[in-house]
């Protein structure tokens, strides 16, 4: 995240200055898409061992599918700090076909709406203490939850999902 951070704030520095003139950060988000391919022959596909059968973002039926399948989960969180928000989580789970063999793409959104606009300046906002950059880090959080409660333990094993990443 460390990395994926450093870059995102390099190019919001560049387009903030443009924007907080007109107006203050009512609003920011991430999204991510964790793509598993490859996951064996259609004839031999089972969800049973990647999804968490206990999960709390996706439906319990999903593991018996054995083919082509979507969910879609939506929620609100309030949250405090760094600063007064809602935040709404979607989680897409898409198994599909790939050639002969099947796929899973889970794309998760966090987006923070502010209960007021946050006003500042770029430096001020995107500081390791700024709201901005605080606010990224509790949405990258929040995402690592999410996605870590919907697959399972061998999963997160073989990703090396829990590994805290090398700076």
């Amino acid at each position: 995240w460390a990395g994926t951070w450093e870059r995102a704030r390099e190019f919001l520095t560049i387009v903030l200055p443009h924007i907080l003139p007109a107006t203050a950060i009512g609003t920011v988000g991430l999204q991510y898409t964790d793509e598993f391919g490859a996951l064996g022959s259609k004839a031999q596909f089972t969800l049973n061992g990647v999804f968490n059968p206990e999960s709390r973002f996706i439906p319990r039926n999903i593991i018996d599918v054995h083919g082509p399948c979507h969910s879609h989960h939506g929620f609100f969180e309030h949250i405090d700090a760094p600063s007064p928000s809602r935040i709404l989580t979607n989680v897409n789970v898409d198994v599909g076909e790939d050639s002969d063999k099947m796929k899973i793409n889970i794309t998760t959104a966090q987006r923070c709406i502010f209960a007021s606009p946050v006003p500042g300046t770029s430096d001020q906002l995107l500081a390791a203490d700024g709201v901005i950059g605080k606010t990224f880090a509790v949405l990258h959080a929040l995402n690592k939850s999410v996605v870590g409660d919907i697959l399972t333990a061998d999963v997160k094993a073989a990703i090396n999902f829990d590994r805290p990443r090398q700076a």
